[in-house]
């Protein structure tokens, strides 16, 4: 039996949690709890394998509890709201990069149905612990690097990130020069109702500017642009602009690292720097090979900083990383291939 902790200020709420948990055989409630504290303190006493956490409550919210829960007794959290407004989406996305696994909307048509495969599916997950911040300060880029540009020869930098990602991309974009000399490409796995909103966390969060692509758009030559792939549409390269797709999922995701990898892969006129981050699964891991196969440059996220060593796992056994860094090492690495502080 999967044991999941409960969590919501609502009586009402947490009651129909409850039942929809209850109705399912493989699961069983280890607990009940109406604040981030309370919850905090029954993990301690517990141990459940899995947590349903409500974002907005009183005492601490939900944000601050996965802070806490993932820097001192790990464990796979879903966070559930109601997504009712901009600000709600942006607590979502901080908890998700505080260590919350996955996100799920109250309101969505079928979410009794939803919620037990999410929490069968995070309570499979091995977590590892995330220390609790409040918060990355931009880095101003002269006081880092030397941003004289040398003679780098990679014309493009991409990364894939999943379960984890939104706060590791923003650890490595943070490290990024402002005049970065090369454009980027980021595909994450995020809910389609926060695509658009990660857009405007990382850009309000970082130094580079942050654009969800139109179809069409040209991205060849914008120094310190990162295009961030919107809901629902694969992003790809094609004759130097990007493009949206709405073909069908690969790996069960849309938009798809893969696809995006491999896109780039096949443009002769790119040589590409190709980063794999924590995630589940293994979309990015038959891609990533292609940039390598290539002439690209590829690096994977190290099993110990990644949240979920998945998708960086199968690329490192399927023999397509260059590299294999912890995250901390990352921009560097990608620094200096840009050629810049040559």
């Amino acid at each position: 039996m999967i044991r999941v902790l409960v969590v919501d200020d609502s009586l009402s709420i947490r009651k129909k949690i409850c039942e929809i948990i209850d109705r399912d055989p493989e699961l069983t409630v280890a607990g009940e709890a109406e604040n981030g504290k309370a919850a905090f303190e029954l993990v301690k006493s517990v141990s459940p394998d899995a947590i349903i956490l409500d974002l907005v409550m009183p005492v601490m919210d939900g944000q601050e509890a996965t802070e806490l829960i993932m820097a001192y007794h790990p464990t796979p959290i879903i966070i559930h709201s109601s997504a009712a407004n901009r600000g709600e989406d942006y607590k979502t996305i901080d908890a998700l990069s505080a260590g919350a696994l996955d996100s799920v909307e109250k309101t969505m048509e079928d979410w009794e149905q939803e919620l037990p495969l999410r929490v069968k599916r995070a309570a499979g997950i091995k977590v590892v612990t995330h220390l609790k911040r409040k918060g990355i300060k931009k880095l101003q880029s002269d006081s880092v690097w030397d941003t004289a540009i040398g003679p780098g020869r990679y014309n493009l930098l991409v990364m894939g990130a999943s379960t984890g990602g939104p706060r590791v991309v923003l650890d490595i974009i943070c490290q990024l020069p402002r005049d970065f000399p090369i454009p980027i490409i980021v595909v994450i796995h995020v809910a389609d109702s926060l695509q658009n909103t990660l857009g405007d966390w990382l850009k309000n969060n970082s130094n580079l500017d942050v654009v969800v692509p139109a179809d069409g758009q040209t991205f060849k030559g914008r120094r310190g642009t990162v295009y961030l792939a919107p809901p629902g549409r694969h992003l790809i390269v094609e004759n130097g602009d990007l493009r949206l797709t709405a073909t069908p999922l690969v790996n069960f995701c849309r938009p798809s690292i893969d696809v995006l990898f491999r896109s780039v892969a096949n443009d002769q006129q790119l040589t590409t720097i190709g980063v794999l981050l924590t995630g589940m699964g293994n979309d990015g891991a038959a891609g990533l090979k292609a940039i390598k196969d290539s002439g690209g440059y590829t690096i994977a996220q190290d099993e110990e900083t990644s949240m979920v060593f998945g998708m960086p796992k199968e690329a490192i056994e399927l023999g397509a990383a260059s590299t294999v860094l912890p995250v901390s090492e990352i921009p560097g690495e990608i620094i200096k291939l840009a050629g810049i502080g040559l």
